[in-house]
């Protein structure tokens, strides 16, 4: 028998339910829990609805978590380009050759008259394979500091925003509240540096984040001249942060 023994309270089971229903057993809801049959800890994800309970229900192990969500934010990345697009009805002459319109302009690369024409559609063609190359860059880096860099919730909310198109209202509140929440945030850029690119997906979170992205330049520049000092502190930092947020 334990003698003298501290106790904490240890979460194990979450639940992930809209918001006008948050009963424990919430119809459309999902719960997501911490198991162990004897084996080791692992994650079960549950769906609460009576079509699909038993049927899906996974287990996860730590070891392939962050590849496996990893992988499910990629797939969610994906659906969200063809969310609101329309099927497209073809026809038989969509099918047919088309020759050049008479007027179409076409250029040649280098004066060589074997060079390949690069119209304007393989142009912005080239365009967006080089932005979806970066952001794909941007992902793996923001995904490493997840794997490695110092964590709040400040700083897991900035990177939630850049691994997603989708916007997360359920982030507008985790804004960093001082300098040290700052500070991680600021260590997330560093290392992924590309995401700096893409600030304005944090804007979108809510309307402090946004004031807080217009003006994260003059903030960040003074909290880096601040530990400059070698004191630990940062009041100028934390002033102009808390004026914004006034």
């Amino acid at each position: 028998m334990m003698t003298d023994t501290a106790y904490r309270i240890r979460p194990t089971r979450w639940l992930v339910a809209p918001d006008a229903d948050l009963r424990i057993f919430a119809e459309y809801g999902y719960s997501v829990e911490i198991d162990d049959e004897g084996g080791g800890e692992y994650v079960r994800v549950r769906s609460h609805s009576e079509e699909t309970a038993g049927e899906h229900s996974i287990s996860i192990d730590t070891k392939p978590w962050r590849v496996l969500r990893a992988a499910i934010d990629a797939a969610f990345d994906e659906v969200a380009k063809y969310a609101d697009t329309e099927p497209v009805q073809l026809g038989p002459e969509a099918f047919q050759p088309k020759s050049a319109e008479p007027d179409q302009t076409v250029h040649f690369a280098s004066g060589s008259e074997d060079a390949l024409p690069i119209g304007e559609d393989e142009s912005r063609h080239s365009v967006d394979t080089d932005d979806r190359r970066i952001e794909e860059q941007m992902r793996w880096q923001v995904k490493a500091w997840q794997s490695t860099g110092e964590k709040g919730r400040s700083s897991e909310a900035m990177a939630a925003a850049f691994l997603s198109k989708s916007t997360f209202d359920c982030y507008a509140n985790d804004y960093p509240r001082d300098p040290d929440d700052f500070r991680r945030c600021m260590q997330l850029l560093d290392a992924a540096p590309l995401a700096r690119g893409y600030m304005h997906r944090v804007a979108d979170m809510g309307i402090v984040w946004a004031k807080l992205v217009d003006r994260w330049p003059e903030i960040e520049a003074e909290f880096r001249r601040e530990l400059k000092g070698g004191t630990g502190l940062a009041p100028s930092t934390f002033g102009m942060m808390r004026a914004l947020y006034e």
